[in-house]
């Protein structure tokens, strides 16, 4: 089951997760109060949450690597089908990083002769 990774698969998880920590510490609290049988139904509803996020968290793993790879496809597909472009854009990215690491070095060099 292939999900696409969205802003509200992320915030649904994120209200899991953070919902899960809540009753958890509800948990850890009641422990101590409750007679065994409560006990027991409270950490089987706790473990269905802890398995239900597990499930949503194995399901954001899948659909992070599929676009991941999906990533990977694209851009080696784009590169085979005109490399000397590839060629150009890499030389270009090159060359500022180039620019701004001399300015940088300068800058470093001016303040410390300084």
């Amino acid at each position: 089951m292939m999900k696409a990774i969205t802003s509200t698969n992320l915030d649904a998880l994120t209200k899991a997760v953070q919902s899960l920590v809540i009753d958890a510490e509800y948990f850890l609290e009641k422990i101590e109060t409750q007679s065994d049988e409560s006990a027991t139904n409270s950490h089987l509803d706790f473990g269905q949450k802890l398995v239900n996020l597990k499930r949503n968290l194995m399901d954001l793993d899948e659909a992070i690597v599929n676009s991941a790879h999906s990533a990977v496809r694209t851009t080696n597909q784009r590169v085979h089908e005109s490399p000397w472009t590839s060629i150009f854009i890499a030389g270009c990215i090159g060359g500022i990083l180039t620019l701004v690491s001399n300015r940088c070095c300068q800058k470093k060099k001016e303040m410390l002769n300084a």
